[in-house]
């Protein structure tokens, strides 16, 4: 089994929604791959909960259920059981190789992972967390754009 590890802050709302868009893509793909396991976590996690209720309404109207969601601490096991991580910001990738310089080949800012070489455009997702239900579905549609370009790469890369 690999495994997509999507990063965030509060894992509350990107990479929640971020895993749920990606297991949708991946259970629609024929044959509809069940060897790639896809998990989220966040870097600053202080209490276990649900995913932010404007993240479940805006997955939920693409088809998508996340309400089970539960957030969780980034750990060292789960950076040694990803196959790749992917965050949502520099920033979140930063601080992954600083704590851990060894796993810098398999963590990607969502965006970086599907630029060509050479692309130096903007590689952060912006946070909705506090905003309006209009900037999670903006956040929403951006992953769904970047994790559809990024799926046949994620799948070469990692299988």
């Amino acid at each position: 089994m690999k495994t997509i590890l999507f990063v965030c802050t509060g894992n509350t709302c990107r990479s929640p929604m971020a895993a749920g868009i990606l297991k949708d893509l991946i259970e629609k793909s024929p044959p509809g791959d069940n060897s790639i396991e896809v998990k989220s976590a966040g870097l600053m996690v202080f209490e276990k909960g649900p995913a932010h209720p404007n993240a479940i309404k805006v997955t939920k109207d693409k088809g998508i259920d996340i309400s089970d969601h539960t957030s969780q601490q980034l750990t060292l096991e789960l950076m040694e059981r990803a196959d790749l991580i992917l965050t949502m910001t520099q920033s979140h990738r930063d601080q992954i190789i600083i704590v851990e310089p060894k796993y810098k080949d398999k963590v990607y800012t969502l965006l970086e992972f599907i630029q060509e070489e050479g692309e130096t455009e903007n590689v952060d997702i912006a946070d909705p967390f506090g905003l309006s239900k209009e900037e999670y579905e903006k956040t929403a549609q951006q992953l769904t754009w970047a994790i559809e370009k990024a799926l046949p790469k994620i799948i070469k890369k990692i299988l």
